[in-house]
């Protein structure tokens, strides 16, 4: 099977079950503890997404396109979440914020 069909496959995959909350239950898994942008390319033509986990990182590369959709997905639930939920409290974003979730932390001894 090559490449693309696999990808359709998945994607057919997650569309099947949009609302279907035991499948977003069941599937794997893993806590983000920091996120960040970058433009690459010469001409800026790919935003690469960058999902931290640990010592880990979980890169995409994605379209001006896609990371609009992505904003727009995001925007949408989060919209969604706070009408059922209540307001997200959180202090202003400004390029050199970080995580509340800081590996030294962790390392600390306190």
């Amino acid at each position: 099977m090559g490449i693309l069909r696999w990808y359709q496959q998945q994607l057919l995959q997650l569309y099947k079950y949009p609302m279907d909350e035991q499948f977003w239950r069941n599937i794997p898994k893993t806590f983000c503890d920091n996120a960040n942008i970058a433009i690459i390319g010469g001409m800026g033509d790919t935003f690469v997404l960058a999902l931290l986990s640990g010592g880990n990182v979980h890169a995409f590369a994605l379209t001006p396109e896609h990371i609009k959709r992505l904003s727009q997905l995001v925007n949408y639930n989060i919209k969604g979440y706070e009408k059922k939920h209540g307001e997200i409290k959180v202090e202003a974003w400004t390029p050199n914020t970080k995580s509340p979730f800081q590996l030294q932390d962790l390392k600390e001894d306190k």
